[in-house]
C-alpha cells in the first residue's frame, strides 16, 4: 500500500449506507478537485445538532457522566487529577491545556464518561460544563485549585482559598 493512504474503518448505522456513500463521495470527489473547502454534506452532517429526539438522550446521558465525573475529580481516587484535569480543559481549553495521553490512565468505565461528556458538548453545545450545576463556576474554581492545574497563560497553579 503506498504512503498516500490510509486504510479507515467506519461503523456506519443500518439503514444509513446510501446516505454515507453519497457522503464519501462527495469527499472523495472534493479531495480530486483539490478543493480548499470540505464537502457541503460531510459539514452538515458534523456541525448539525442531532434531531430533537436524539438531544434529550443525548444531554440526559452527558449530564449523568458528568456528574459522575466531577465527583470522582472531587474524591481521592486514583484518577481524580486526571478527570480534574480533563473538566477543567473542557470548561477553558486556552487556558487550562489538557493532554490526551492522560485518556489512557483510564478505565474503560471512566473513559465511557468523558466520551459522553465530550459528545454531549461537542454535538450540543449548550451551555459550558460547570453551568450544568448550581454553583457550577465555583465548584471548577475550587476543583482547579484542589488539584493545582496550572493555567498555561501563566504556569501557575490558581491560589488556594482557605
Amino acid at each position: 500500500m503506498s504512503n498516500k493512504h490510509t486504510v479507515v474503518m467506519v461503523h456506519v448505522p443500518t439503514g444509513s449506507e446510501e446516505a454515507f456513500f453519497k457522503v464519501y463521495e462527495e469527499f472523495v470527489n472534493a479531495l480530486r478537485t483539490k478543493s480548499e473547502k470540505p464537502p457541503r454534506k460531510l459539514m452538515e452532517m458534523y456541525f448539525s445538532p442531532p434531531p430533537d429526539e436524539d438531544r434529550y438522550q443525548l444531554e440526559q446521558r452527558g449530564v449523568e457522566s458528568l456528574k459522575v465525573l466531577l465527583r470522582i475529580a472531587q474524591g481521592e481516587a486514583r484518577h481524580a487529577r486526571y478527570i480534574a484535569c480533563f473538566l477543567a480543559g473542557l470548561y477553558n481549553g486556552d487556558l487550562f491545556a489538557f493532554n490526551l495521553n492522560d485518556l489512557r490512565w483510564l478505565d474503560e468505565s471512566l473513559y465511557a464518561h468523558v466520551i459522553a461528556v465530550l459528545h454531549m458538548d461537542c454535538r450540543l453545545r449548550k451551555q459550558d460544563v460547570p453551568h450544568y450545576f448550581d454553583n457550577g463556576e465555583v465548584l471548577w474554581a475550587t476543583m482547579v485549585a484542589r488539584w493545582g492545574i496550572k493555567d498555561v497563560l501563566t504556569h501557575r497553579s490558581p491560589p488556594r482559598k482557605g
